[in-house]
């Protein structure tokens, strides 16, 4: 779920690559991580469906 705007900056890393995203729903509190996570991108709760935007994202080194 993108939102992606030349203004906005929705999330805490902002480069161009994917990064580690840490996540907690606001709704229902449940917390995951994941290392496909991109600047100003939301994923889903896979229990309340709504968009949550990470909280903490560290660029992935390769």
């Amino acid at each position: 779920m993108r939102f992606n705007t030349p203004y906005d900056e929705l999330t805490p890393y902002q480069g161009r690559k994917k990064c580690y995203g840490e996540f907690q729903c606001q709704q229902c509190k449940r917390k995951w991580t994941s290392q496909n996570s991109v600047a100003n991108e939301a994923q889903s709760c896979i229990k309340c469906h709504i968009p949550v935007f990470p909280h903490k994202q560290v660029p992935l080194f390769s």
